[in-house]
């Protein structure tokens, strides 16, 4: 089934392709396993395959955080070895979703604002920076940097990423983080 899935996922076969977000429903109904197969999938594979199953995964995460929490490792050292830019989304929206140690909580920032600088579109850099948030309030060092970043947003030229930014702080403010 998951080979299947997978498969799909990729378009491989154009007639049964599947989008990401009836394979993310897919994950969470399957729960887990089928998680694992196709995160581990988008891992070990290169741009578009990697992007589609790392896509996926983000939703279901989204969804139901529990599936991303058990694979935080796996999440973290792909962070961290600076993957190719077709995941790196992905990868920042399933961060916002684990348990991140507060001794790699600090690299992972940094390297995902080095993500940022390298980005021209928005909808990735609001992930980024939402993600470069929660990280700060696992590790206040990384507080200035988020701050900085935060207050760039909130004077974008651009309304819906001003908008993310304020979204953010709301967020952060009812969780009392800042």
């Amino acid at each position: 089934m998951s080979s299947d899935i997978i498969s799909e996922i990729s378009g491989i076969d154009s007639k049964l392709r599947r989008s990401a977000a009836v394979a993310a429903f897919e994950i969470q109904n399957t729960g887990s396993e089928l998680y694992n197969i196709i995160f581990d999938t988008g891992l070990r594979s290169k741009s578009f395959l990697a992007a589609r199953c790392t896509e996926a995964c983000a939703r279901a995460a989204s969804k139901d955080p529990g599936l991303a929490k058990a694979r935080a490792k796996q999440t973290i050292t792909a962070v961290l070895n600076n993957p190719e830019p077709d995941v790196r989304y992905y990868l920042a929206v399933i961060m916002i979703n684990i348990e991140v140690p507060v001794k790699q909580a600090k690299k992972c920032a940094l390297m995902i604002h080095k993500w940022m600088k390298e980005e021209n579109g928005r909808g990735a850099k609001a992930a980024f920076l939402e993600a470069i948030a929660y990280l700060s309030v696992i590790d206040g060092s990384i507080g200035p940097l988020a701050n900085d970043i935060l207050n760039e947003a909130l004077n974008s030229p651009v309304p819906s990423y001003a908008a993310r930014a304020r979204q953010v702080i709301t967020r952060m403010k009812k969780k009392n983080s800042i």
